[in-house]
Parts: C-alpha cells; structure tokens; sequence
C-alpha cells in the first residue's frame, strides 16, 4: 500500500499540473495545454494505468481487495 507522504506528493504533483494546465486555457494555449495532458499520463498515470489494465476485469475487485489492500469501502464507491 502507498505510504501517506508519497500520496500526498502525487497531490501536490498533480495540484501543479492542475495549475499549470488551466494557465495555458486561459491564455489560449490549448495546444501546450493537451501535452501537459499527454505528458502528464505518460509519467505519472501510465505505470499505475499499466497495473489495472493488466488485471482481468473479472478478478479486479478479488485483486484490490487481496493483494493491495484495498475494503469494500474503496471498491464500492464508498
């Protein structure tokens, strides 16, 4: 399971990106602002992205649940 400090860098992280990509919005760079995006899913998103593509849809909550630690709290939207 991922420690706290590492959760809430990826917070920050994000908060950053966040930011950044609403700046260009608003000042029309709509172009720069989409490679964010992609640039964003490439370095942040795309290992994490990688892990659930690779569990069968069938087994992802057994999976969650399991191995990661994940309740029923987390899976049910709760």
């Amino acid at each position: 399971m991922y420690q706290r400090d590492y959760i809430l860098r990826m917070i920050e992280k994000i908060g950053v990106l966040v930011s950044g990509i609403l700046g260009r919005i608003k000042k029309g760079e709509f172009q720069e602002a989409s490679q964010s995006i992609d640039n964003a899913y490439q370095d942040v998103l795309k290992e994490d992205a990688a892990f659930f593509n690779n569990i069968p849809l069938a087994g992802l909550t057994d999976s969650l649940i399991g191995e990661h630690n994940y309740t029923n709290g987390h899976t049910s939207g709760h």
